[in-house]
């Protein structure tokens, strides 16, 4: 059947069943994935430690199979400590800028229950787009 015959609703369908299988197979893989990485964590830990740092990129072989492990880097930031830092630094006499990125941020929750004289203040400063278009099937009417 051509993509221009099909009716909605057999695309729905369509959706419907390839959704399902790909559960079933991000599931697997993640199961897979997991199994090998436990099977050969003391081989990776080996590999890992003998790195200056405990993370990023080794290969295992697996058969005849390279296998790359990635262990990302978490890196973490203690907001009080770092404000007080940038107030040390103020006082110093250095611009904390250069060496400290602050974000601004806005709860869209609380924005919307603030009364409009509030609003006013921070419209400047808010711009809103539209996001991707999804589409999720919910139920199959019968």
């Amino acid at each position: 059947m051509t993509e221009e015959k099909q009716s909605d609703d057999e695309l729905l369908r369509q959706i419907e069943a390839a959704e399902a299988t790909k559960a079933v197979c991000d599931k697997n893989i993640k199961q897979a994935k997991a199994l090998l990485l436990q099977r050969r964590q003391d081989e990776i830990q080996k590999l890992l430690k003998a790195k200056d740092e405990p993370f990023g990129d080794v290969t295992i072989i697996v058969g005849n199979h390279k296998v790359k492990v990635n262990v990302p880097k978490k890196v973490e930031w203690d907001q009080p400590r770092l404000e007080d830092t940038w107030q040390q630094m103020a006082a110093d006499g250095v611009d904390p800028k250069q060496y400290i990125k602050v974000e601004y941020g806005v709860s869209e929750t609380s924005y919307k229950n603030w009364p409009s004289e509030m609003k006013d203040h921070f419209k400047p400063a808010r711009t809103v787009t539209p996001g991707t278009m999804s589409l999720k099937v919910v139920t199959e009417k019968e």
